[in-house]
């Protein structure tokens, strides 16, 4: 990859990690670790997340973008490069180019940067000299910087650095210069040959530092990086199973109307999926890819926390995330405070898991009164019932499922289907191909409704 001296002369001092003993307990760390040969893991997409410049042509060369100093206050967190040589913000392009010519001769050599995750609040940057490469991560959420040492405890140093001195064949090299983690949770070491290897979340889990959790929890998470520092000055650790509190993010982007579609004229049909995601749902997933479907997705909160990859693969296919509530209650019956942690806490894991808030909701049961609308429009959603009931959690049959929607379908209608059956996705491709012979055409309930879904409004009678 080509770097730019002088942007990365910019972004170097942006970062900087604390040079501190790692810490953490080492009362929960394994007696030992098994070490497996992996690729270094692609861990961001520094272009999506702003951080990179891109030419007019749209082509890049992945180096950090100056305009990001502006776009991410996050960047302006240090003043000091990662090879210890200051430089200022403001500096002038050719002084730069001097200090790194002076630094070279001095055995200090000039540095290239590469992202290497910049997920939710947490921006990882890889920083590379003639003298070595080191991760270097900072929290958004509390302006904390690690190096990548930090992020395993004492004990996780005395168990690891054997077993990597063993794979590797160097007992001189530190295992923890290069941290990174993958997508699943695992630790990832990146030799300085370029060879990685690996260590499975399971085994990590007892290895980490609080600063460990809260990178690995972004990286796992994949949600949308935010890169402004709040004014916490505390690291919120999270339990190493757990999703990770999540800082501010940005609004859920507005789905555009399906093209050259006029659902006042067309007949615009919405199918919509409840209970999951579930173990079939990438089916599911591949279902709609191949039939060029978008719909909207009803998410539990708890499957949601149990799959959080799936629930990410369905905001990258450009379906709708919704709300369904935590543990699928009549909200009707419970009092204001679990009705609302019912409601929040499943929003919450849909921004852990796609970085994106969801702006509907369907109550369990379809059962919604006064409070519950009044709820949904404090947490910015509106109440989304149906109008097309499969009833396919009765039937338990594909065959049944699929007449069921295609004798009841109508225009402008919502289609109430459950994503955690077998036999309702079974009946997905025949019911698309069926209606779509009748003259539907398929959209998502934002694009059906549009801007009538305003927080606290209820739209159909969920039958």
């Amino acid at each position: 990859m080509r770097r730019s001296r002088w942007v990365a002369a910019l972004a170097v001092p942006l970062l900087l990690a604390a040079c501190t003993a790692p810490g953490g307990s080492d009362s929960d760390a394994q007696a030992g670790v098994s070490l497996a040969p992996t690729d270094p893991p692609v861990t961001a997409d520094p272009t999506a997340a702003g951080l990179v410049a891109v030419g007019v042509d749209g082509s890049s060369d992945g180096t950090l973008d100056t305009a990001a100093l502006t776009s991410f206050p996050l960047l302006a967190a240090s003043a000091q490069r990662c090879d210890g040589v200051p430089v200022p913000p403001d500096a002038d392009p050719a002084s730069v180019d001097a200090a790194q010519g002076d630094a070279a001769q001095g055995d200090a050599a000039s540095v290239a940067i590469e992202v290497v995750a910049a997920y939710r609040q947490v921006l990882g940057v890889r920083c590379e000299s003639t003298a070595g490469a080191r991760t270097v991560y900072t929290d958004a959420a509390s302006g904390r910087v690690w190096q990548g040492g930090e992020l395993v405890s004492d004990a996780g140093h005395a168990i690891v650095s054997p077993a990597f001195a063993e794979v590797t064949g160097d007992d001189v090299a530190d295992p923890f210069a290069d941290v990174r983690f993958d997508t699943e949770g695992d630790l990832v070491l990146v030799h300085s040959d370029g060879t990685a290897w690996r260590l499975r979340a399971d085994e990590t889990d007892a290895l980490l530092t609080d600063a460990g959790r809260v990178v690995r929890g972004s990286v796992r998470s994949g949600g949308a990086f935010v890169g402004a520092i709040a004014t916490t000055a505390q690291v919120v650790p999270a339990p190493a199973s757990a999703p990770l509190p999540a800082p501010p993010v940005p609004p859920a982007p507005v789905t555009p109307p399906a093209a050259g579609v006029d659902c006042a004229v067309a007949k615009c049909l919405a199918l919509t999926f409840d209970d999951g995601p579930g173990p079939d749902t990438p089916r599911l997933l591949q279902i709609l890819a191949d039939k060029d479907v978008k719909a909207t997705f009803f998410m539990v909160g708890s499957n949601v926390s149990r799959y959080p990859s799936t629930v990410k693969a369905i905001a990258d296919a450009g379906h709708e995330l919704a709300n369904h509530t935590w543990n699928h209650p009549n909200l009707t019956t419970l009092s204001a405070g679990d009705m609302a942690s019912e409601i929040q806490r499943t929003s919450q894991a849909i921004v852990d898991a796609a970085g994106q808030a969801p702006d509907a909701l369907r109550p369990p049961y379809g059962a919604v009164d006064d409070a519950v609308l009044a709820e949904a429009g404090r947490d910015g959603m509106a109440v989304v019932l149906w109008n097309v009931d499969s009833e396919d959690w009765k039937s338990k049959n594909a065959q049944a499922t699929h007449d069921r929607v295609i004798t009841t379908a109508k225009q402008n209608g919502i289609v109430l289907m459950h994503d955690i059956h077998s036999w309702t996705i079974d009946a997905v491709p025949s019911i698309i191909d069926d209606l779509r012979a009748q003259g539907y055409t398929f959209v998502t309930v934002e694009q059906l409704l549009g801007g009538s879904m305003q927080p606290g409004t209820k739209h159909f009678s969920g039958g």
